[in-house]
């Protein structure tokens, strides 16, 4: 028996996220269906992390195992046939029987985009969230500095979340603007429910000076979900990369 390594990239928009349910489609059983088809075989994901409805994803990793014969690196060819265009397999290769794509995962990279204007362009709606206040960069970088390192992020977890810590790591918050689309690069070692989101929104609470430092520090101790910010738009975030240190990992790889 081999386990493959898949790393998958998808616009989240038309699933309800990755995860399978009895209700709505996720991207887990669009692919583990399509992988029920090529190999003759019921197979379960495993996932470094499981995106909301309307999140998106450049690298998610997922693993899964098989005895079938297709070679590891070939999983691409008959997969990508027959997936919807929102969904794409761009790498597969065997990894190793310890390999764990959530627990093997060192850290996370997440995206979240906004576009400032009164109204957004047709084509960016799928992958950006519109944003109408004036920006202050230095202003929500300093809100954003508050945030790096080792805090109990509860104030930051969405709803539902079954955790059983909420101290997180999160190594650093980058902001850019071009033009008027500004991109928030978050990397940390893990990430509650809906945390990338609330972060950005708290972020853009202090900009429209709504809250101010020292209450975003004080957000880590009373842990009050209603003094942080909103909980932004799905559509805006993507998950970007997952690191690990694949030289343990992956089986006959080249590259």
């Amino acid at each position: 028996m081999k386990k493959i390594c898949l790393i998958i990239s998808y616009d989240g928009t038309d699933y309800s996220g990755w995860q399978r349910q009895d209700n709505a489609l996720g991207i887990q059983e669009v692919i583990e269906n399509l992988l029920l088809e090529v190999t003759g075989e019921e197979v379960t994901l495993k996932v470094a992390g499981r995106t909301d409805a309307g999140v998106h994803a450049n690298a998610q990793v997922a693993d899964f195992l098989t005895n079938s014969a297709i070679p590891p690196e070939k999983y691409i060819y008959p997969l990508n046939n027959f997936l919807p265009h929102d969904i794409r397999i761009m790498k597969s290769f065997e990894v190793t029987e310890d390999f764990s794509s959530r627990f093997s995962a060192l850290g996370k990279h997440y995206r979240y985009s906004i576009y400032l204007g009164e109204m957004m362009p047709a084509k960016l709606m799928r992958y950006y969230s519109l944003y109408s206040y004036k920006v202050d960069l230095e202003k929500i970088q300093k809100a954003a500095n508050v945030l790096i390192g080792t805090h109990d992020f509860k104030a930051f977890e969405g709803p539902y979340a079954q955790m059983n810590t909420s101290v997180r790591t999160v190594n650093d918050i980058k902001i850019t603007q071009e033009g008027n689309r500004i991109y928030f690069d978050i990397y940390g070692e893990a990430f509650l429910k809906n945390m990338v989101r609330i972060i950005v929104g708290t972020i853009l609470k202090a900009n429209e000076n709504k809250i101010t430092l020292e209450e975003i520090e004080e957000l880590f101790v009373n842990r009050d979900r209603t003094k942080a910010g909103i909980t932004m738009p799905a559509n805006g975030l993507t998950l970007e990369e997952v690191y690990y240190d694949w030289k343990k990992y992956i089986i006959n790889q080249n590259d």
